[in-house]
């Protein structure tokens, strides 16, 4: 990886940061993926970061980087993400106060999926 002189999986209240480095007076969230696939959800998951360091009192900006494609994307928080992620906090909440879970929607993704193992389990 090309990101030898940054800090590499940071831990930081409850989430795990893939690279975190300072940028003149500006803290940079870097989440690192194989490929573009995933764009969207890679984009909340970094933003999610964002917010966590947020509450925290820390401001960030952050950095969706695609080493295979050679693509940087750069993030900022802003209040229309953060509404965003509140509801899909809320929504999760909802799923987990259900008493079974949902039926499992199989998905070309889900042979890849890191949480495989809880829709099939």
């Amino acid at each position: 990886m090309a990101y030898n002189r940054e800090k590499k999986e940071v831990s930081f209240n409850g989430v795990k940061f893939d690279v975190l480095s300072n940028v003149g007076n500006t803290l940079v969230v870097g989440e690192v993926k194989k490929s573009s696939g995933s764009l969207e959800a890679a984009k909340m998951q970094l933003y999610l970061y964002l917010k966590v360091l947020s509450e925290a009192g820390l401001e960030a900006v952050g950095e969706l980087r695609i080493p295979e494609e050679k693509k940087r994307i750069k993030l900022e928080l802003n209040e229309e993400v953060v509404k965003q992620l509140e509801e899909s906090e809320e929504k999760i909440e909802q799923i987990i106060k259900q008493e079974m879970p949902p039926q499992v929607i199989a998905t070309k993704w889900c042979k890849k999926c890191a949480y495989n193992n809880f829709c099939y389990a």
